[in-house]
């Protein structure tokens, strides 16, 4: 028996349950696990997990894998995976953030913000915390750069080859179309400002 502050979970000889503070049956004992997290019980029944509020309701059904609830920039999202593959859902509104096509999705912080990296078929692509695409996913690697300030993201191809590209989704370099690069400051500001202002030129081959 594990007692919580408004239950007791219990086990039988068919899995776990839950008793309110009275003894009464609030939760049959039919999961193989249950665990609490940011105040919802996530349960696994015939091999399968679910959502549960703390008054018992269930949010989402048990018909997933793998579940893992995450709170992101204030807000609650659901990663969840099925038939081998991962996606993401807006925890309080069920709005879909991510399909589910994804062999793998990581949280990444770039600087002060947060976003999905993604695989698909092998490749890794980017997406803000609300499912905008920035970087389709074509690429081996994503790296996070920095200059005089500004978050660039350097891709790299398949074949080695690389690119840079803009939090925007703007290309500064095209993608897979240069092995190497290298900046050469023409100013001292200290700010970032794209080559036709004259502040930095970029040397690529």
């Amino acid at each position: 028996i594990i007692a919580t502050e408004t239950s007791y979970m219990v086990k039988d000889g068919k899995g776990y349950g839950l008793l309110d503070k009275n003894g009464k049956v609030v939760m049959p004992c039919v999961y193989q696990e249950m665990k609490p997290q940011y105040s919802y019980l996530l349960c696994k029944k015939d091999g399968k997990w679910g959502v549960f509020t703390s008054s018992y309701n269930e949010l989402y059904p048990c018909q997933y894998q793998e579940v893992s609830l995450l709170e992101v920039e204030e807000k609650l999202v659901l990663m969840h995976k099925d038939k081998g593959l991962w996606g993401v859902i807006d925890f309080n509104s069920g709005m879909e953030l991510l399909p589910v096509k994804y062999e793998k999705i990581d949280l990444v912080k770039f600087e002060d913000r947060y976003y999905y990296i993604a695989v698909e078929h092998g490749l890794k692509g980017l997406y803000t915390v609300d499912g905008v695409l920035i970087v389709p996913c074509n690429y081996s690697d994503i790296e996070c750069k920095s200059v005089a300030g500004e978050t660039l993201l350097e891709v790299k191809c398949k074949d080695g080859a690389i690119g840079l590209v803009h939090m925007n989704g703007i290309d500064i370099l095209e993608p897979g179309k240069y092995t190497s690069y290298e900046w050469f400051w023409l100013s001292s500001k200290e700010r970032f400002v794209r080559p036709e202002k004259s502040d930095y030129t970029l040397y690529a081959s």
